[in-house]
């Protein structure tokens, strides 16, 4: 039987009420951000998983696509064992899709009993390209109250820091701009869900944190916040 950290049984955790993404690049500051939500009581928004849900959002795009399981389900009769699409009248697409994304929620994020509000950050969302979109639709979908939180920091900087330096800086700073400008058009599209932040001024000046906390309707706590942002990010050392 799967269990929590706490010895709890993982079947029997009741979902949060909602559920908070980060989208970034990496050497962003997002996990400066990450430990800022996990301030408040009742977040944990767990750190980078590979980028794994990409993979399950287009497992389902994927037999979304499929022409032929489409013409299948239009279908008044069942297709014929002959069929070399026999049985894809059968797919239920939205059980697939909440059944991908309840395992990622039971068994990647692993949220502690309690939680009022799961998610995590990733570093990977500027490789997805024009996927970009379809897949924070998915996340939408399937995971209930979903918020996004674009984050994004002066690339002459990121470009400077990290693995960014063994590569063209021009290159980095190519691919990154088509990043932030797929952040603002998808921000700018889905209204009270998303909000667009920028590192290099939360960073030194904690009140313009103050908005992000009214976007998901949490107080702000000024001293928690202060105390979250002098505390020095081993990774950052070299930022």
């Amino acid at each position: 039987m799967p269990v929590n950290h706490d010895g709890t049984d993982r079947t029997t955790k009741s979902l949060p009420d909602s559920f908070v993404f980060i989208v970034t690049y990496g050497r962003s500051g997002s996990t400066l951000l990450q430990s800022l939500l996990n301030g408040i009581n009742g977040y944990c928004i767990r750190g980078e998983n590979g980028g794994v849900l990409s993979h399950l959002s287009r497992a389902y795009h994927t037999l979304q696509d499929a022409t032929p399981i489409s013409g299948l389900r239009t279908s008044s009769s069942p297709s014929p064992t002959d069929h070399p699409w026999f049985g894809g009248e059968c797919i239920d697409l939205r059980k697939f899709g909440t059944s991908l994304c309840a395992n990622f929620i039971e068994n990647v994020l692993s949220l502690p009993e309690g939680t009022r509000v799961g998610g995590f950050k990733e570093i990977r969302y500027h490789s997805l390209g024009d996927y970009l979109d379809r897949h924070l639709d998915f996340i939408s979908q399937f995971f209930p109250n979903s918020k996004f939180i674009f984050n994004k920091r002066n690339l002459q900087d990121v470009s400077r820091s990290g693995w960014w330096r063994d590569q063209s800086q021009s290159e980095v700073i190519r691919i990154l701009s088509k990043a932030n400008e797929r952040f603002d058009n998808y921000a700018s599209c889905t209204g009270n869900s998303s909000i667009v932040m920028e590192y290099d001024q939360y960073k030194d000046d904690p009140e313009t944190l103050e908005t992000l906390y009214r976007f998901l309707g949490e107080p702000f706590d000024k001293d928690s916040v202060d105390n979250t942002l002098k505390k020095k990010l081993t990774h950052l050392q070299h930022i």
